[in-house]
């Protein structure tokens, strides 16, 4: 069974508050939170702030200038130590290197709609799934 909540005003934010409160498995992502927690991850393990510029589309965005300008760095490095930090988070069930979509096993739909919203120049680096609530 699914409930679903259409509306068109703030009061949406409150429902998986109401959800819980009458009984129906239900949760809340803040995007925020999991930035300033990836960007201290990531400052401790390679010495650099604000390596994730933010989190669109269910896409971690990173600050691709500054992490080329770390000469012993390479972005798989950091790729692989943000999925890593990702997949330990209780909202959510998986997270994959955009650059490596082919080789990442997922069901063919969510596959494909993954990819169709993939543009090199505009998506993230790192596809978030979340849980399904």
């Amino acid at each position: 069974m699914a409930v679903v909540f259409i509306c068109r005003s703030w009061r949406c934010a409150s429902s998986s508050i109401y959800m819980n409160e009458n009984k129906i498995a239900a949760g809340h992502f803040t995007k925020e939170a999991l930035i300033e927690q990836l960007n201290q991850d990531l400052s401790k393990q390679f010495g650099k702030e604000d390596m994730v510029i933010g989190i669109i589309n269910h896409q971690v965005v990173l600050n691709l200038p500054l992490i080329k300008s770390i000469s012993k760095v390479r972005l798989s490095e950091v790729n692989s130590r943000i999925i890593d930090f990702l997949t330990q988070q209780e909202a959510i069930e998986r997270a994959f290197a955009l650059d490596d979509l082919a080789g990442t096993s997922l069901a063919p739909k969510i596959k494909g709609m993954v990819a169709n919203g993939y543009y090199l120049n505009r998506s993230g680096q790192i596809q978030i799934i979340l849980k399904p609530q």
